[in-house]
């Protein structure tokens, strides 16, 4: 969409699966930012993970901390409030209860 964002969808192809195949865009994407980053690029909140029948989802911890990207900026956010607060700003779902539990993936 021109002078818009979209998703990009950066997780295994395969419904439910924990690991697999990545679309180009998205191997492009992360190995970019894992290039200029001191420490890898993790999965965040996970909100398109639904994990198989036989695993639980992991959910995210209080304390967890993360880095928002937008347009070009980064933006450190301490805390799992930070980033449910960054996600609410954005009109982005959030796939976490209060306590961290996972509720719903945006992709199930």
């Amino acid at each position: 969409m021109p002078g818009g964002y979209r998703e990009l969808f950066a997780s295994a192809l395969k419904q439910g699966a924990g690991r697999g195949p990545w679309t180009r865009e998205a191997m492009d994407a992360v190995r970019l930012l894992n290039h200029a980053l001191l420490s890898p690029l993790q999965h965040g909140a996970q909100d398109d993970f639904t994990p198989p029948p036989t695993h639980e989802h992991p959910g995210v911890r209080q304390d967890t901390r993360f880095c928002a990207f937008r347009e070009g900026e980064a933006a450190y956010l301490e805390g799992m409030a930070a980033c449910a607060a960054c996600y609410a700003r954005w009109h982005l779902h959030w796939p976490c209860d209060e306590a961290g539990g996972f509720t719903q993936a945006l992709h199930p």
